[in-house]
């Protein structure tokens, strides 16, 4: 039976949730555009969707994205996290910029660098990698993962360069069969690489927030994941029976995508929220879930819905 504590902080959470939801179609810049997207440039025309496709798919990916990620957590820690959690808290992250009401090619890249998480914890390197390099190539600045993909394997592998060796055969394919279509079809692949150079290094020339509003969301998220990393790390040393190597892969992966989100969310139309959203959601469902009895997680989610509530009003104010 669940604490009032508990309940307490999931009606919070779910009053932020069913806020941002409400206000994101009244958001002075609600409207989202597809950044320049490798896989498609020169074939497909993204900005013809019109907005009630758009929100349909933004729903769908969105509902998909939640459901995965929370299945695969539940299952991978044996029961161990309230799952409500997790859908709550991913949700909230991706709500909390209004753009993820439309579709753009950050739910794709989100979606193959979650599977490459599933087949990095299931070590399926190729595979890994493989996913890993679909999603470089619908949002290029993804390309900075490969050398955290490598890191990992110090931790994780007995045959370090024979696994580097399937990560980057992984990683290699699509890319070789992207540049031969387009040498074949278009046969601009120096200006292709130039092209994706660039915007691997268009980050922000001020770092990200310059509204307060926003830098209080940001530095109460960090403090949490901090606290949440640790309590997790501490967990699964004491139990065994929980997958360890699953909260340290998802540490690593937040860590990595929170560094892409503050380098290169000013510099494109898209919500990059959506990258960190997955990753957000276990590591904060797993720590409110077991330690929902202590008041200092209590106050944690009152901070947290605060600081969520007080990002969103400051669209409507500046």
């Amino acid at each position: 039976m669940e604490t009032n504590r508990n309940i307490f902080g999931k009606i919070l959470l779910s009053i932020s949730l069913i806020f941002l939801l409400a206000t994101s179609f009244f958001t002075p810049d609600f409207e989202t555009f597809n950044s320049w997207i490798p896989l498609t440039a020169g074939i497909i025309d993204t900005e013809q969707i019109n907005n009630v496709w758009s929100i349909v798919l933004s729903s769908v990916f969105t509902i998909i994205i939640i459901c995965y990620i929370t299945y695969t957590a539940f299952i991978l820690t044996d029961h161990s996290f309230d799952f409500i959690y997790c859908i709550i808290i991913t949700a909230i992250i991706i709500l909390s910029d209004s753009r993820s009401l439309y579709f753009n090619q950050i739910f794709l890249a989100s979606s193959f660098l979650i599977l490459s998480r599933r087949f990095f914890i299931n070590k399926e390197l190729f595979i890994a990698a493989l996913t890993y390099s679909f999603s470089t190539l619908f949002y290029a600045p993804l390309i900075w993962f490969l050398p955290v993909f490598l890191l990992l394997l110090i931790f994780y592998s007995q045959k370090y360069v024979k696994d580097a060796f399937k990560i980057l055969c992984g990683f290699a394919v699509p890319v070789i069969y992207l540049l031969s279509f387009r040498y074949i079809k278009f046969d601009d692949v120096d200006e292709f690489i130039k092209k994706y150079f660039a915007e691997m290094i268009n980050i922000n020339e001020e770092f990200y927030f310059t509204n307060f509003v926003l830098l209080f969301l940001v530095i109460i998220i960090a403090i949490i994941s901090v606290h949440a990393i640790l309590f997790s790390i501490k967990t699964i040393n004491k139990n065994k029976s929980l997958s360890g190597s699953m909260i340290k892969i998802d540490t690593v992966y937040l860590i990595s995508t929170s560094i892409i989100f503050l380098l290169y969310s000013r510099n494109y139309g898209v919500p990059l929220s959506i990258l960190t959203a997955p990753f957000i959601g276990i590591l904060f469902s797993f720590y409110f879930s077991l330690s929902s009895n202590r008041y200092s997680t209590k106050v944690e989610i009152i901070l947290f819905v605060c600081a969520v509530i007080l990002a969103r009003v400051s669209y409507f104010i500046q």
